[in-house]
């Protein structure tokens, strides 16, 4: 966070996410466990927990998380109740709600700062909780796309599968109508790759009919995020991919395309 603080960067950036996806992060409230009073409990991504949230403006909430557990109880006092958690596994409990921002060692006001702290924002931390690395520098708030990096592996399509839960069909309409206009594009396949705590992340690929090169991408992913916008759920959000030769044989036995151009 101090080197971030000095230089925020892509660089800077990358070595917090990394060392996110390592640490234990603490929060303010409860589990499901028989503990009932303050002190430290770890959980797990099978655990059923409370978190406190605190509500900064009409319907904007934000989750408080430390460190260590000195800034917690500097910000929160002795007697409050805490969970810690891997800090993936953290994100990825709230990353189906309405939580805008999570806050890093917040510190009370007239009080000295203990840790260097910061913001990660919900397209950061909904990244994170399946252990993705967003580019800052690349994200578009106009149309919501950004690079990432996947140092786990997270995206290996040799570990295709059927997706859980089709996209709503208003998107693979818009979809199919963004890729209309792109003649370099063969197939678009929607499918999912399992994450940690047993759970899916949905993907859409697209097989170019040569090998693509690295602005024809950028310029494909706009193209599709700018499209999606016509779609009504605002926070609505996508993971897209290209598709290689050398995993299309192991996506193809795992689903059919959406999308299929006739060839050029």
């Amino acid at each position: 966070m101090h080197d971030v603080a000095l230089a925020d960067n892509d660089t800077t950036r990358e070595a917090l996410y990394k060392a996110f996806l390592k640490s234990e992060l603490i929060a303010p409230g409860t589990s499901n466990s028989a503990l009932k009073k303050p002190g430290r409990f770890v959980a797990d991504e099978k655990t059923i927990v409370r978190v406190a949230l605190t509500e900064i403006s009409p319907g904007k909430f934000v989750l408080p998380v430390f460190s260590d557990k000195s800034t917690f109880v500097h910000f929160y006092g002795e007697k409050s109740p805490w969970i810690s958690m891997p800090a993936p596994a953290l994100f990825k409990s709230i990353s189906n709600g309405n939580i805008a921002e999570v806050r890093i060692n917040p510190f009370p006001i007239g009080k000295k700062m203990l840790k260097p702290g910061g913001i990660l924002f919900k397209h950061e931390f909904e990244l994170l909780a399946d252990k993705l690395l967003p580019y800052l520098s690349t994200f578009n708030t106009e149309d919501r796309t950004a690079k990432l990096k996947d140092p786990e592996g997270v995206f290996d399509l040799q570990k295709a599968e059927a997706p859980r839960e089709p996209l709503p069909g208003k998107v693979y309409f818009l979809i199919e109508e963004a890729l209309r206009a792109r003649p370099e594009v063969r197939a678009a396949y929607h499918f999912g790759v399992p994450v940690s705590g047993g759970s899916q992340r949905g993907i859409v690929g697209f097989q170019f009919f040569r090998s693509p090169r690295a602005e024809e991408i950028d310029s494909l992913m706009s193209a599709v995020g700018r499209k999606l916008r016509e779609y009504p759920d605002g926070g609505f959000g996508l993971d897209m991919c290209t598709v290689t030769e050398k995993h299309l044989a192991a996506l193809q036995k795992a689903v059919k395309p959406f999308y299929l151009a006739a060839k050029i």
